[in-house]
């Protein structure tokens, strides 16, 4: 038995393991939330200024381990181009369109309207062995007692991708709860 057009759209997601990933992410903290911790890792390891309740090194050690996690979902897709093509449908499918309140910062417009152009831009020069090992990097420097000079080198490339993919994933996000892809 064969599914019409319209079973099929609705179904072509479901293998994404991007999907659960995401709402886990954003039912964690929200979009604003999730820059403001990236706001605020760097400024533990810039300033060496004392942890908080939110940026304890439990805390950062969980969204250590989520980011590298985030960065090996976005590669695999930006990797696999039928999975690339099937969030291009959903995107084009949705229409969704942004408003001022989304607050969106770190994209372009042309990213905003198609925010896989952020995962293929990220990745065009690293890939996730870099980006893991990077966050590794600043993981350890965050939680070492002394700055050191390295530390621009490794961490500052992935500080503003990491801020444009989130925003990027929050939108995908949006297409995702438009299409009520959350499994019951």
């Amino acid at each position: 038995m064969y599914l019409n057009e319209a079973n099929m759209k609705d179904k072509i997601l479901d293998d994404q393991p991007l999907i659960p990933f995401l709402i886990d992410f954003f039912g964690t903290r929200n979009k604003m939330q999730h820059l403001r911790f990236i706001e605020e890792w760097l400024q533990l390891v810039m300033t060496r200024d004392f942890y908080t309740k939110r940026n304890d090194p439990a805390n950062m050690l969980y969204f250590h381990d989520l980011f590298v996690e985030l960065y090996e979902l976005l590669f695999q897709l930006s990797q696999d181009q039928k999975d690339i093509e099937k969030w291009n449908n959903l995107i084009s499918d949705n229409g969704q369109q942004t408003s001022v309140d989304d607050h969106l910062q770190y994209l372009s417009a042309e990213e905003i309207i198609n925010p896989l152009l952020v995962i293929k831009d990220v990745f065009k020069e690293h890939d996730f062995s870099f980006y893991k090992k990077v966050l590794r990097e600043w993981l350890e420097e965050s939680l070492n007692s002394g700055f050191s000079d390295g530390i621009s080198e490794s961490v500052f490339p992935l500080y503003p991708n990491t801020k444009r993919i989130i925003e990027a994933c929050w939108l995908l996000n949006q297409y995702v709860k438009e299409k009520n892809f959350v499994k019951g």
